[in-house]
């Protein structure tokens, strides 16, 4: 590889119901520099965005003064968009973020052309190119987060669809009775595997009377109960935590069962913070796709942790803006 200063650089950002990720990377996918900092979601939507806005400004600063500078930004959205228009119609973990535009304000503060996508569809391109996925040809990937996002590639490349619906997978229905989603439906994925879905499981059993050392470590607070608390948990051999996480997998598989139908994946990749649960959660996945895919048997050892981990958002947004440096 060339020298840093001769490299080409983008900034990457990853905009998280949670959390702001943010790193500038250069064209082999490689974090140069990174920051990360609260989204603070209910603040609302121009308060999160001069947040954005703050962070990349302050890493394209620190970028340039090495002597380097950043060409290019692409940035990860939560929910339904329209990455031409650079629209946010509406996104369950950010509230606040109905009919706005996104790539006007970043274009006119930061003096960079900027592209935009779903943040899944980000983590999902992270994986096909530098990722659990650089081999493959189709893939479907998973995001465990304050949400479930998903991504779908066929023959290397992203399928998003005239609506910038596909991938969706957090809104497909895996039990029409189960909890009422952030989208507005009962019994979507995310109802059950995203962040609340599985500390509010977790908080029910507890509530039920069921013991467990979870409740140590939140202070006997119920509403203190993160996924990261029941992954904990369960790596010291908790049953209540261990079941949480079994059923995730379970809910998972069903999903998976009916992605493969659909795509045909070479792979199944699952990424986010819950994926860090290890074999409890994949065994789970695993026993319910080889029980339930049955038309055409999918290999399970195909469904694999995502190798980006935390960073695979922001990476993703900045291959997206390498791709957009292309076109130009």
């Amino acid at each position: 590889m060339p020298e840093e200063n001769s490299q080409t650089l983008v900034l990457g950002i990853d905009v998280g119901g949670t959390r702001i990720k943010a790193a500038v990377c250069n064209s082999a996918g490689s974090i140069v520099r990174s920051m990360e900092i609260d989204t603070r979601a209910q603040e609302g939507f121009e308060r999160v965005m001069g947040r954005v806005i703050s962070v990349a400004r302050d890493l394209i600063a620190k970028t340039r003064s090495a002597q380097a500078e950043v060409k290019a930004l692409g940035v990860g959205v939560p929910g339904r968009i329209d990455p031409r228009a650079g629209i946010c119609f509406f996104s369950p973990n950010l509230p606040t973020w109905e009919d706005v535009q996104v790539l006007e304000p970043l274009r006119e503060e930061l003096g960079l052309p900027v592209w935009m996508e779903n943040d899944a569809n980000c983590a999902g391109l992270a994986e096909l190119r530098f990722g659990a996925a650089k081999d493959a040809q189709s893939m479907v990937m998973f995001t465990l987060g304050t949400g479930v996002g998903g991504a779908v590639a066929m023959n290397d490349r992203l399928l998003t669809g005239p609506r910038n619906v596909i991938g969706e997978i957090g809104h497909t229905v895996v039990d029409p009775d189960g909890p009422l989603c952030g989208c507005g439906a009962h019994g979507c994925l995310e109802a059950f595997c995203g962040a609340h879905g599985i500390s509010d499981r977790a908080a029910q059993r507890l509530q039920r009377g069921e013991k467990s050392i979870i409740l140590d470590l939140v202070d006997g607070e119920t509403r203190n109960i993160t996924p990261h608390v029941v992954v904990r948990a369960a790596a010291q051999g908790d049953a209540v935590a261990t079941a949480v996480l079994e059923e995730t997998g379970m809910y998972l598989g069903i999903a998976i069962v009916n992605a493969t139908v659909f795509v045909d994946p070479d792979v199944v990749v699952i990424g986010g913070r819950v994926a860090l649960a290890g074999p409890v959660l994949f065994d789970a996945i695993r026993r319910t796709v080889r029980a339930r895919c049955r038309i055409a048997p999918f290999d399970v050892e195909r469904i694999v942790p995502a190798e980006l981990g935390a960073d695979a958002g922001a990476v993703g947004a900045a291959a997206l803006a390498l791709d957009g440096l292309a076109t130009l």
